[in-house]
């Protein structure tokens, strides 16, 4: 059995996809690990590259889905498809930082009870300076410590990330909840899945090494087409989540509502200071479903953005319906 399997989910990502398996390629402990690529159909020459450096890559698995499956469901093939004891998400358009892929290792293989490892992560090769806090607790921390852990505003807070790449998870600890997991949740994936997995987790252990190149970057990025139809998407999550803390008590209801307004606060950012002139009609023709879901937020987590943003939405549909009638 292999110690860990590297679960590549690719879609459309060929250029980036070559550099990542190139570095993989110059690893001197390849009998360590195994990669699988779980390509989500994509068009582009992807699948043809991977083909032919297969005979470099004995370890090598390719999985190319028929049709456009989504992240989760490929999140599950890559994990079925591995017999290694942990699991290391990678997005085919980031970096891992192979030159501290020795101290990655060391540290599994010492710390072989651990169910969840979770490593730090650059972001375009810059630290992130949020989360200084909070790789500031060093080593294994047991399940005495995850409850108060969780629940002390971390995992829904900038204290910690919320992304599953820069964390190795045990493939025992995971590979049973991909039914829990809404398979139509396209955005906040990542924060389903680590509420599950982190509330189950008896011993994890947190290190300050960097591992991970987040890249943001890339034009052809899943998450920039994620904008579209935002908010529905958002209230989809939201319901997920409050579904899912009902089940996992770990899981407040204040944390899902901070995470959720997080979300909000930053895709109205987006589209009026970033892209105000197509995102201002965008706005317009969102907002019923933009201020329903500010009415869904809890009133005792609201920040004060939040509730001048909601004063302002609430007089901008109140013009737009207004304007509609008139018409009529």
């Amino acid at each position: 059995m292999k110690q860990l399997s590297f679960v590549i989910n690719n879609f459309n990502n060929a250029f980036y996809l070559k550099k990542t398996l190139n570095n993989f390629i110059k690893l001197n402990n390849i009998s360590l690990f195994d990669i699988i690529l779980v390509d989500d159909c994509s068009s582009d020459d992807s699948i043809n590259y991977c083909s032919t450096e297969i005979n470099s890559l004995p370890n090598l698995k390719i999985i190319k889905n028929t049709f456009n499956l989504g992240l989760i469901k490929s999140w599950k093939i890559g994990i079925l498809n591995s017999y290694s004891k942990y699991i290391f998400f990678i997005d085919s358009d980031d970096s891992p930082i192979f030159d501290n892929f020795d101290s990655l290792f060391n540290i599994i293989n010492t710390n072989l009870n651990v169910d969840i490892f979770v490593f730090n992560y650059l972001q375009n090769g810059l630290p992130i300076p949020k989360y200084k806090v909070f790789y500031s607790m060093l080593g294994i921390i047991d399940k005495k410590l995850i409850s108060p852990f969780l629940t002390g505003n971390v995992i829904f807070s900038n204290s910690m990330p919320l992304t599953r790449w820069a964390k190795v998870y045990k493939r025992s600890l995971i590979i049973d909840d991909f039914e829990l997991i809404n398979d139509s949740i396209t955005i906040g994936e990542d924060a389903v899945a680590n509420s599950i997995w982190f509330s189950k987790a008896k011993t994890i252990f947190i290190s300050e090494i960097y591992i991970y190149d987040y890249n943001t970057l890339n034009t052809n990025s899943i998450m920039r087409k994620k904008r579209n139809n935002y908010i529905n998407k958002i209230n989809i999550l939201f319901d997920d989540l409050v579904r899912i803390s009902k089940k996992y008590s770990f899981i407040s209801s204040e944390e899902i509502n901070l995470y959720v307004q997080s979300l909000l606060l930053s895709f109205t950012h987006y589209f009026l200071f970033i892209r105000f002139f197509p995102g201002i009609f965008f706005i317009i023709g969102s907002l019923p479903q933009i201020y329903k879901l500010t009415n869904k937020i809890s009133i005792k987590v609201q920040t004060t953005r939040l509730k001048i943003a909601k004063v302002f939405l609430g007089m901008l549909l109140s013009l737009h319906e207004f304007r509609k009638k008139k018409h009529k």
